[in-house]
């Protein structure tokens, strides 16, 4: 089962993009105190990083660059308006539908199983 943490500027985001991707069979850890981004990252082992749509910009990208900081190696899917998805994120979705969003963590996260080779 995928783990994936979902940044949210507000509850209400992250509890509708949490139960979304939960009802599809991910794990998710929520965070919207973004103080708890390093200590998630450090005790927590995730496949995937979700950046909400309703992040503003200056905001997104310093969070961006934290992530980057503490999960190196982890896949970061911004969810943006389009022409201001964050630089540095390694996908893009310009839809705010769950559907969307699912289809894209789920292409994702076959890409990055194919990348990857797991030692047994």
């Amino acid at each position: 089962m995928a783990h994936i943490m979902v940044i949210a500027e507000t509850d209400f985001t992250a509890s509708a993009i949490d139960q979304a991707l939960t009802q599809r069979g991910y794990l998710v850890t929520t965070a919207t105190d973004f103080t708890h981004i390093a200590p998630s990252c450090a005790g927590l082992i995730f496949d995937l990083v979700v950046l909400s749509i309703n992040i503003r910009s200056k905001v997104k990208q310093a969070i961006l660059m934290q992530v980057r900081e503490y999960c190196p190696n982890v896949p970061i899917l911004d969810m943006c308006q389009p022409g201001s998805c964050a630089e540095g994120a390694d996908y893009s979705l310009t839809s705010e539908s769950f559907e969307a969003l699912s289809a894209a963590v789920a292409s994702m996260l076959q890409k990055d199983r194919g990348r990857k080779t797991r030692i047994s």
